[in-house]
């Protein structure tokens, strides 16, 4: 035997063998169902080779059950089998005979290997039967192997088959029932195949087919990394067919005819094939793919699954499927025809374009999770997949992107688009067309596919049709969205973020806007304390004891603040009292609406020109904004600082000024400018024992115009640094005017949103004379300037008139102020001295330079000063200032800070002095600090002047000890420093200890401090670490509030280690629910939130999120926080059609509240279910998004309400969605 018979036996062996252990796998399958013998009827084969049995159908048949084992498959159980086949019912539509049998593939072999393994003549021998279904087959026996010609192999889909070739062996092997979709229609015989090579090549499977497994073991969709199962060696592969021409369409297309014609006698010899048609594209090679048979050319009036009518007429069931995803039973008599040419023809193997797709099976089903890229939403979709392509749903990624496209007619046609209006985007499956931009083009044979009700795309065409990529994961299910533009959602999020930014620019800092709370003032309550005792000794007065008191609390329905501090060797040396309101609502003294008011030792308002502020005995009244300033204002910031202290400045973080000792027992930052926009003022005092302090003000700024019709006035009269019980230490040096009256009045009123006019006035002494002024000016804007003019006149021949421009420049908030003087006017407010001006010009500018390029770049904030002033005696004083900040690193910061004076007058020489210092802080909060300064001067001469570092380390949560060390250059002395402090759960403890050279001096303090008041949940005294006397505190008690009033009853437990936020403080609930917080401020409003995430279980919620109210200094207000049980709500969206309501997917659903806004967002499911989780308990109204909803053109058929229980229990919702427009549901072009 030659070597190439020897090698065909073997091929015709085992492909005997096969057929056998196939056939005997499907009688063993059989034989389970215990189904009644049937009668049958015997034909033979005239060539000898075969006996075939075939049964005769009866109305007892019925399917075969799942059988776990690899066997012949079936197809999918259908509903709507036709009358003449009844053991079909429940498996498929019928289907003619077809004129050649069909090797039906195992379990994980596609429909296409399937079909090109087969490989049957064009019609059967003479003689032999064709039969319908094959219960058993009895193979061939083994016939005499001939020799492949050496030109070419015999080609497997020719038109006949040769006696003994594996054609004949194909052809004796009949399967149970045709396969849908693989062979072609009676009548009309396949192409030729292309020569195959002498072995034969492994071909990967395809992912999925159009034909179930029956009981199959589950398998994972295939993808690149998991292809799926190799196939059985294929025998041949099909020739390229050109799909964009009529006559090459797939006779997938073609329905069917209910008989087949008459088999006509095969050629003796094989047709050679088909030469491509003239510009038909040519199909990309690539890796082994499965062989994909193509069809014959079809009649030309065949019409496409796409150009079917819906319910006019059934097609058959390889080109359609109904919107409930059940294949329709074939038409008697084709439709009219519709040609769907593809608009390049997609490869699903070697050589062989894709066949169009006509749906999908159970098995092609997929369940993905669908995110963007920044996770800004999340759902869940049903996609099907096919060849390893994933197909997702159009309708529900619209609706999960907001994007404006419906799907209508059965998943047939969508239109619409998803950002622009003007670039609309329509898919016409019944023309088989694809319109973007206005430019309509044909869709690829599987591009699209329309099933159950929805428009399937292929997951790479959606980026060639909207302004997004989707990456599809088929290992980890998900699909990710990636936009290429804003989409609708992206803009929402973001108009959401700007309303948010702007509510913390008006002041609130979290960015929410909580219930506000009144906080009503008493007649009398105890006051709050802080108190400090020190033991002192230094070397110039020895050994000592000293005492600060601070009180502050409601007396006779006034806020009373108090001071007073005493040693042992003097005495009481200092003491202030006051009493008075703040109210940010304006509501205090009746009609005139006042924000605040006081008496006692008070600060006068000062003027735009004319008499500075000062500190004295006194009374002052205003309605003006607590949190507003102008632009062109300087503010001034005061407060108590004890002796041994420092005071560091900060506007939006960067350090503007420091105060190196008290002022009379104050810190004084006088003149401070402002920027546009939100003023954020921190004072921060640092003790010698490592003590803290902070005390923040916000300061909206703006241009200084008031709205139309508003009124603005303040006055005061005060009696210059005189306290109001005139108690002064030993060490007090009276300055110029000391005890000298002033009184000062301003109005100001908005004549219209441009126009906002001011008059003022003052009567002052001076040296002991008195004086007066009086001042007008007007504030506006003009070429995007804030304009500010002021004219004033005083006594003596005073006259002034100064202009002010203001904006924003490159990032810059600059000012200029330009001022001109005439006779003996003293402008204290510009100049800082009591001196007559000539002429004075101020630039100012705040902001922040970037440097670096992209990646390296870092921002460098700015702060400059340059001042001219010239006097009436010919004096002239130069001065600027430059603060610069540089972050070195996340943790280091380095500040800079340079001051200019050059002062020259008649008769005496110019002085010019240039200095500085620089001063490098650390910024992370680990547990070592640093703070190092160098001073030095570069004019008159260049020198080092001061150097010193201090170095803190936290010891545990309680303790800090502190080192520092300086050296002056010019006096060559040492300073050397180290304390300790220890913070107890109700006092705090510290140690200070300083040493100085030349001349030798030395300083010991031992410090015990402690805040104490009452606790007005319990009533019980308590004591507090210091600092809760010069701010309000709000006393909270957390409960678990079971009946829903909001107020704590008997029975209704207690809620501990549940934390709070409110200004600077954060602390937790006791085992008895409550907490303390202090050092929330003084006037301005303050928020109080609750930490949700601190709550015991996750189903608990507060009732309100957080309170807002005006703290005031000594007063504690109560506030009880009610946490209620969380309700869950679900509920199913269904979508009204006339055949009946189905769930529909990626609905925005909202859950409207008591107040009418939204109190939670969702989406549907793919089954139309939705779900509402942490509810808090109450009624609610559940609707369909605005926007959405008007997109789409639909509604809800009745409002709907739910009540959420305090048990947490809830309605379940069900929403029936119909058409605004009964015709928009039916619309789109090729519908009857």
């Amino acid at each position: 035997m030659t070597p190439a018979r020897r090698r065909a036996a073997l091929r015709v062996g085992g492909v005997v063998i096969t057929a056998s252990l196939l056939l005997a796998v499907e009688r063993c399958g059989r034989d389970t169902e215990r189904i009644a013998p049937q009668p049958t009827e015997t034909t033979h084969d005239p060539r000898g080779s075969a006996r075939i049995t075939l049964p005769i159908p009866h109305q007892a048949s019925r399917p075969r059950e799942s059988h776990p084992l690899p066997i012949l498959r079936p197809a999918a159980p259908r509903t709507g089998a036709g009358p003449g086949d009844r053991s079909l019912h429940g498996l498929v539509a019928p289907l003619p005979t077809r004129a050649g049998p069909t090797l039906v593939a195992a379990n994980d072999q596609s429909p296409e290997a399937a079909y090109a393994a087969s490989a049957a003549p064009a019609s059967p021998p003479p003689g032999v039967q064709e039969p319908t279904r094959a219960d058993s087959v009895t193979a061939p026996a083994l016939l005499p192997p001939q020799a492949p010609s050496p030109s070419a192999a015999a080609p497997v889909n020719g038109p006949a088959a040769t006696p003994g070739s594996l054609q004949s062996l194909a052809a004796t092997v009949i399967p149970r029932e045709p396969l849908l979709g693989l062979a072609p229609p009676p009548g009309v015989a396949p192409p030729p195949a292309a020569p195959s090579s002498a072995e034969p090549v492994e071909q990967p499977t395809s992912a999925n087919d159009n034909t179930p497994i029956a009981a199959a073991e589950p398998r994972a969709a295939p993808d690149a990394t998991n292809p799926g199962p190799a196939p059985p060696p294929a025998l041949t592969s099909a020739p390229a067919t050109d799909l964009a021409s009529p006559a090459a369409e797939p006779s997938l297309n073609a329905p069917y005819p209910a008989q087949p014609p008459a088999p006509s006698p095969p050629p003796a010899e094989p047709e050679p094939p088909p030469e491509p048609a003239a510009g038909a594209a040519t199909p990309a090679t690539g890796p082994a793919a499965p062989i994909v048979p193509v069809d014959p050319p079809r009649p030309a009036a065949s019409p496409s699954p796409a150009a079917l009518p819906g319910p006019a007429t059934a097609p058959s069931p390889a080109l359609g499927t109904t919107s409930a995803g059940v294949l329709d039973q074939p038409s008697s008599s084709p439709p009219p025809a519709a040609v769907l040419p593809a608009a390049s023809p997609r490869t699903s193997g070697i050589g062989a374009p894709a066949a169009p797709l006509t749906g999908f099976s159970d098995d092609d089903e997929l369940i993905l999770e669908i995110t963007t890229a920044r996770r800004e939403l999340n759902g869940t979709i049903i996609a099907y997949t096919q060849r390893g392509i994933p197909y997702l749903p159009l309708g529900e990624i619209a609706r999960f992107l907001d994007m404006a496209v419906t799907v209508s007619d059965d998943g047939r046609y969508a239109t619409g688009w998803a950002v622009d209006p003007s670039k609309p985007v329509t898919i016409n499956l019944r023309e088989g067309t694809i319109t973007v931009d206005g430019q309509t083009r044909k869709l690829g044979p599987d591009d699209a596919v329309a099933f159950d009700g929805e428009l399937y795309l292929r997951a790479d065409r959606f980026a060639d049709l909207f302004p997004l990529t989707l990456t599809t994961n088929l290992r980890a299910q998900s699909v990710t969205v990636q936009t290429r533009v804003p989409f609708p959602f992206e803009q929402r999020l973001a108009r959401e973020t700007a309303r948010d930014l702007l509510k913390s620019r008006q002041g609130r800092r979290d960015g929410r806007s909580f219930t506000r709370i009144a906080t009503p003032w008493r007649p009398l309550e105890l006051p709050l304390a802080d108190v400090e005792l020190r033991l002192a000794s230094d070397t110039t007065r020895g050994t000592r004891s000293e005492t600060d008191l601070r009180l502050a609390g409601d007396l006779a329905w006034l806020t009373a603040r108090s001071f007073l501090t005493a040693d042992s060797q003097r005495g009481v040396t200092a003491a202030r009292l006051e009493l008075g309101r703040r109210d940010p609502d304006g509501g205090l003294l009746g009609p005139l609406g006042a924000t605040a008011f006081g008496l006692g030792d008070v600060t006068s308002t000062p003027l735009a020109m004319g008499p500075a502020s000062v500190a004295g005995r006194g009374l002052y009244l205003g309605n003006g904004s607590l949190e507003r300033a102008s632009v062109f204002d300087r503010i001034e910031l005061r407060g108590d600082m004890p002796d041994g202290f420092e005071a560091e400045l900060y506007r939006n973080n960067i350090l503007i000024d420091t105060a190196t000792g008290p002022e009379n027992g104050q810190y004084r930052f006088l003149n401070v400018p402002v920027e546009f926009g939100l003023n954020v003022f921190r004072v921060v005092l640092y003790g010698p024992q490592g003590q803290r302090r902070e005390t923040v003000r916000q300061i909206s700024v703006g241009d200084g115009r008031l709205a139309p019709g508003e009124l603005v006035y303040a006055a005061s009269a005060v009696q210059k640094n005189r306290s109001l019980f005139n108690l002064q230490g030993r060490d007090y040096i009276p300055g110029p005017d000391d005890g000298a009256l002033r009184a000062t009045a301003d109005v100001q009123y908005g004549f219209s949103s441009g126009l906002t006019g001011t008059l003022g006035t003052a009567w002052y002494e001076r040296f002991g004379t008195r004086h007066w002024l009086a001042t007008g000016g007007l504030r506006t804007g003009l070429a995007g300037f804030a304009v500010r003019l002021d004219a004033g006149l005083a006594d003596r021949g005073g006259r002034a008139l100064g202009l002010g421009l203001a904006r924003k420049v490159a990032g810059f908030s600059v000012t200029l102020n330009h001022a001109e003087y005439g006779g003996r006017f003293v402008d204290e407010v510009r100049s800082f001295s009591d001196q007559p001006l000539r002429r004075l010009t101020e630039l100012a500018f705040n902001g922040a330079i970037l440097l670096g390029g992209a990646g390296s770049s870092f921002i460098l904030p700015t702060n400059g000063l340059v001042r001219n002033v010239a006097f009436a005696d010919g004096r002239r004083v130069l001065a600027a200032s430059l603060n610069q900040t540089v972050p070195l690193s996340r943790a280091l910061q380095l500040s800079n800070l340079v001051e200019f004076n050059r002062t020259s007058q008649p008769l005496f020489s110019t002085t010019t002095q240039l200095r500085g210092a620089f001063d490098l802080a650390s910024l992370s909060r680990g547990k070592t600090q640093l703070r190092a300064s160098l001073g030095y001067t570069l004019a008159p001469t260049a020198a080092i002047s001061t150097a010193s570092i201090q170095i803190d380390r936290r010891i545990g949560d309680r303790m800090t000890l502190t080192a520092s060390a300086g050296h002056t250059f010019e006096a060559r002395q040492d300073r050397f420093g180290l304390s300790a402090i220890r913070r107890f759960d109700r006092f705090a403890l510290a140690f200070d200890a300083a040493y100085a050279t030349r001349p030798s001096q030395y300083s010991a303090l031992l410090r015990f401090s402690v805040s104490l008041g009452r606790n007005p949940l319990d009533g019980r005294l308590f004591l507090s670490p210091p600092g809760l006397a010069s701010a309000g505190a709000v006393a909270i008690h957390a409960f678990r509030d079971l009946d829903g009033d909001g107020q704590p009853d008997p029975g209704e437990p207690p809620l501990a280690d549940v934390r709070f936020f409110a200004g600077n403080e954060s602390r937790a609930t006791d085992a008895a629910g409550n907490v303390l917080l202090g050092r929330l401020g003084d006037g301005p409003r303050t928020s109080v939130r609750i930490d949700s995430d601190s709550l015991p279980d996750i189903n608990l919620a507060p009732a309100v999120e957080g309170i807002e109210f005006a703290p005031r200094a000594g007063h504690v207000h109560v506030q009880p926080f009610a946490v209620r049980p969380l309700g869950a709500l679900d509920g199913t969206a269904f979508y009204r059609t006339p055949g009946g309501e189905k769930g529909v997917s990626g609905v925005i659903v909202l859950l409207i509240g008591a107040d009418g806004k939204p109190a939670a967002r969702t989406r549907t499911g793919s089954d139309g279910s939705f779900w509402f989780e942490k509810v808090v308990p109450g009624a609610y109204a559940v609707q369909l998004d605005p926007g959405q909803a008007q997109r789409l053109k639909v509604r809800l058929a009745a409002p709907v309400t739910v009540t959420i229980g305090t048990d947490g229990e809830g309605e379940r919702a069900v929403l029936h969605l119909v058409g605004v427009e009964a015709e928009a549901q039916e619309q789109g072009p090729g519908t009857e």
